[in-house]
């Protein structure tokens, strides 16, 4: 080898690891690179909160709806239809922003006669996917003579994104109170 050779190897090699220490201590263009890889956990992440947060306001409406349909039938002596046909408007009314239309609410009279038989006295029901009314209410609620007013909802809450990743979510409650007045409330046509 000449010396020419050598000088311009050593050279050409001198370039080089001074371009890689150069591009290694580069950090133009880092930042953008790192948020391109953070994005999409970070999108994941802000999308997971909101709609957990959804379903959270939602769970809460739907307690605080039946809640209070329970609890104004329960104030009353008696009640028409058109009494309980308001009360379902406020159903819907708490239940808002929230599309009302994906819940369905069943207000009812739990009735157990002296001699121990419970029955449905009367119902009425809103929207669609009420559940049924049943005559079992918690231990304790219904003596002889007595009725329990029950208020009971289920919410079908649809993700705004990834619904096809988890589906619909139903939600559901029910509100069991004694009439306050009286112990059988009648309803009236």
């Amino acid at each position: 080898m000449t010396m020419t050779m050598t000088m311009t190897m050593t050279m050409t090699m001198g370039r080089s690891a001074r371009a890689l220490r150069r591009f290694a201590r580069n950090i133009r263009g880092l930042a953008a690179s790192e948020f391109a890889l953070l994005l999409p956990v970070m999108l994941t992440i802000l999308i997971g909160t909101v709609e957990v947060g959804n379903a959270f306001i939602i769970d809460r409406k739907v307690t605080s709806a039946v809640q209070t349909a329970s609890d104004l039938v329960a104030q009353a002596r008696q009640v028409t239809t058109a009494d309980l046909t308001d009360i379902l408007t406020a159903v819907d009314l708490i239940i808002r922003p929230f599309d009302t239309t994906k819940g369905g609410t069943v207000i009812y009279s739990v009735v157990m006669d002296s001699g121990g038989t419970v029955s449905i006295g009367w119902s009425r029901t809103s929207g669609t996917g009420a559940p049924s009314p049943t005559t079992s209410v918690p231990s304790g609620l219904l003596q002889p003579g007595s009725s329990v007013i029950v208020a009971a909802m289920n919410y079908r809450y649809v993700p705004l994104i990834g619904s096809g990743l988890i589906g619909n979510i139903t939600i559901s409650d029910a509100a069991y109170l004694r009439p306050r007045r009286q112990s059988v409330i009648a309803m009236l046509p």
